[in-house]
């Protein structure tokens, strides 16, 4: 099997619009004709990449796989291969699956090197901007993401019904990239004017420079933004919505907070500590540091990078409790600076693993809070360390260097 022609992919084309115009340009009436004839051509090369190599659009890319994902990655470069010479680039226009995790745990996918959250991309309907597509037919990659809702070329509001029909647009579904199933060009449908937030946001999460002055448009990378999103998105929203997805108006307010910033995060914190005695059960000393300050830490601890020099957010939180420490020195009544932090909270602060904190206590470095039982280990969230001697432990060691995870103690 090959194909002889190969169109010219776009720089920002998603993977599933460029195998449309694949299947058109080498004259195959429908993409099933396309996926059919890889998956035999696969099947006689190697079994294992053709059980791997999805018939639907909708799941050919290779975040949908799970247990196959190596080797429908396999299965993609044999294809890639079936124009000759020059390679097919479709490992280059796919979204793949990352060990990484954004804060929470929530998983993230990787595209061209940038880091998006799984729950931004789009899965009940892929919207489109009219004037794009008659400017030039194929689908925008960040047309997929839910934080995209305005076309910042044409600033105007996505399109996602067919006015004809009023059926959810949804190319990976119907397979059709200019028109609607019942028959309507997309490029002809009027459009609203998109207003001045949801452009501004779309513009910061195609990389643009916005003209409003923001922590998120001087962000240059694009892997950082939509970490601070997600970030704000459930400090907001106390978790995401019940298919797992962000709900695109809980990001209303991340423009102005964050061109607030980091006074919006200050004052936040700063509430939350003024408060913290009308809510506490016992002495501060007792107290965890997430019944006065919530997930702070751990929610701010991957974007996906763990280091503070690459983590706006989880340097702004680490120097407010630097402060909050320096500014309530040790008395005999415990303070606001003697709240307690978990294994998984100290690794944070300390850019370190768990096991290297779990090494600082045993060997006296840091001193618990509680005594435990023989051959008990400390749960990792726990609470357990004073946040004053972390901090102090850390600034007696200096900034942590820029590794992702710091070693204070060789191994046993």
């Amino acid at each position: 099997m090959q194909l002889l022609v190969r169109p010219e992919p776009y720089e920002d084309e998603s993977l599933e619009s460029y195998l449309l115009r694949l299947s058109s340009a080498n004259f195959l009436e429908s993409y099933p004709l396309l996926s059919g004839s890889i998956r035999e051509w696969l099947w006689e090369n190697d079994r294992d990449a053709a059980s791997a190599f999805p018939l639907a659009l909708s799941q050919i890319n290779i975040y949908h796989a799970k247990q196959s994902s190596s080797f429908r990655i396999r299965a993609i470069r044999l294809v890639e291969s079936l124009t000759g010479l020059e390679r097919l680039p479709l490992l280059k226009l796919a979204i793949l699956n990352s060990s990484d995790k954004y804060g929470n745990g929530l998983s993230a996918v990787v595209r061209n090197g940038v880091f998006t959250p799984r729950c931004f991309l789009r899965s009940d309907g892929i919207p489109v901007c009219p004037h794009c597509l008659a400017e030039s037919s194929y689908i925008r990659q960040h047309w997929h993401f839910l934080h995209y809702s305005a076309c910042v070329e044409h600033e105007c509001v996505l399109l996602e019904r067919c006015p004809a029909c009023k059926a959810t647009l949804n190319y990976l579904d119907h397979e059709q990239i200019g028109t609607c199933t019942c028959g309507f060009e997309l490029k002809s449908a009027s459009v609203e004017s998109a207003d001045c937030d949801a452009l501004t946001l779309s513009q910061i999460v195609v990389g643009h420079i916005s003209n409003t002055e923001s922590a998120l448009s001087s962000e240059p990378s694009l892997s950082i933004r939509y970490g601070a999103l997600l970030w704000y998105y459930l400090r907001r929203n106390k978790g995401l919505e019940t298919d797992k997805k962000i709900e695109p108006a809980g990001l209303k307010g991340a423009l102005e907070y964050f061109s607030r910033w980091p006074e919006s995060l200050k004052n936040e914190l700063q509430g939350c500590g003024d408060t913290a005695e009308q809510r506490l059960i016992a002495g501060f000393n007792k107290t965890s540091f997430q019944h006065v300050f919530g997930n702070m830490v751990l929610s701010a601890s991957h974007f996906p990078s763990e280091h503070v020099s690459q983590n706006f957010i989880l340097d702004e939180v680490l120097s407010f409790l630097e402060a909050l420490v320096l500014d309530n020195p040790k008395t005999k009544r415990a303070n606001i600076a003697d709240v307690l932090l978990s294994v998984a909270e100290v690794a944070v602060v300390l850019a370190t693993s768990h096991e290297q904190v779990y090494r600082l206590y045993q060997e006296g470095f840091l001193e618990l809070s509680l005594r435990l039982p023989s051959k008990t280990k400390l749960g990792s969230h726990t609470p357990a360390f004073y946040l004053r001697q972390v901090f102090e432990f850390r600034a007696a060691h200096g900034q942590p260097s820029p590794q992702a995870q710091n070693a204070y103690l060789s191994g046993w």
